[in-house]
C-alpha cells in the first residue's frame, strides 16, 4: 500500500507531528512504516512505497505516490545517469528541469507535490486520469492534502463537518469541484 500526506503551516514544528498523526489514521497504508520530513513551512509523509525525494541544495522537496511509466525514455530525457531513481527522484528532476509542465512529461499513474523554498511555491499534480488521488481541504493558513479524505480530517485545524451548499449542489448536479467539496 502507498500513501502521502502533506501541508503548508505556520508553525513549521506541528507540521511533523500533524503528519504522523494523518499517516497514522490510515494503519494500512503505513504497514511497513512511513517517512516523515519538514523544511520550513512545509511538512509531508509518505508510507508504504511511496516517496520523499529532496534535494537540498536546490531546496525542492518532493512527496509522491507515484509508478511511472517509460522510466528509460524519461531517465534519458532528464539526462541522468548512474543508478536508477526511484519515482519521486525522478519526478523530482523533472520538476527541476520543467517546472510546472512536469507533468506533461510524466507517464503513469501519480499523486504528488513539490515544495519549492526559493521560490516558496507549493505545486500539486496528479495523473490525467485521477487514478492515484489527492484530497485538500483549506484552513485559514494551513493548506493540507493526503491520499484519502480521513487523513486529511486528522489534522487538528481540518473542519469534520461537511459543506451543506456543496451537498446540495452535487445532489443537483451543480457542483463545482473546484470551487467547494462535501
Amino acid at each position: 500500500m502507498r500513501g502521502i500526506v502533506a501541508g503548508i503551516a505556520e508553525e513549521p514544528d506541528r507540521g511533523e507531528s500533524a503528519a504522523r498523526r494523518m499517516l497514522e489514521a490510515m494503519p494500512h497504508r503505513a504497514q511497513s512504516g512511513y517517512e516523515v520530513a519538514a523544511s520550513g513551512p512545509f511538512f509531508a509523509g509518505a508510507a508504504g512505497r511511496s516517496e520523499i525525494a529532496r534535494d537540498p541544495v536546490a531546496g525542492v522537496t518532493v512527496v509522491a505516490d507515484a509508478r511511472l511509466d517509460d522510466r528509460q525514455e524519461l531517465i534519458s530525457a532528464l539526462g541522468l545517469g548512474g543508478d536508477t531513481p526511484g519515482d519521486g527522484a525522478l519526478i523530482l528532476a523533472a520538476y527541476r528541469r520543467w517546472g510546472t509542465r512536469c507533468p506533461e512529461h510524466l507517464e503513469g499513474d501519480f499523486a504528488f507535490a513539490v515544495w519549492d523554498a526559493r521560490e516558496r511555491r507549493l505545486f500539486c499534480a496528479r495523473d490525467r486520469f485521477g487514478v492515484k488521488p489527492l484530497v485538500y481541504a483549506r484552513a485559514g493558513s494551513l493548506l493540507c492534502f493526503a491520499a484519502e479524505v480521513r487523513q486529511v480530517l486528522q489534522h487538528p485545524e481540518v473542519a469534520r463537518d461537511y459543506d451543506e451548499i456543496a451537498a446540495g449542489a452535487y445532489l443537483c448536479g451543480r457542483g463545482d469541484p473546484l470551487q467547494r467539496t462535501l
